[in-house]
């Protein structure tokens, strides 16, 4: 976990993730992910960040998100 983000004590700076949403277009994945913080001094960060991905890219992201979730689970 290189580069990841970190406050003052070495915390890592983190939004609550709230959702998504995710569309279609010809060729493509759209997917919206919403979040939300509570710490005032992330307070100016958007509501959600929007991505196009291809197929192939949104299979290897579904598949990633899947296995951090079985190892969280078993850790």
């Amino acid at each position: 976990m290189e580069d990841w983000e970190t406050d003052d004590d070495g915390n890592f700076k983190m939004l609550r993730f709230h959702g998504y949403e995710s569309a279609t277009s010809p060729g493509n994945v759209l997917l919206r992910m919403l979040y939300f913080t509570e710490n005032p001094e992330m307070a100016n960060v958007p509501d959600g960040v929007q991505f196009v991905m291809t197929p192939d890219m949104a299979r290897k992201f579904a598949a990633d998100v899947v296995a951090a979730a079985e190892q969280a689970d078993n850790s």
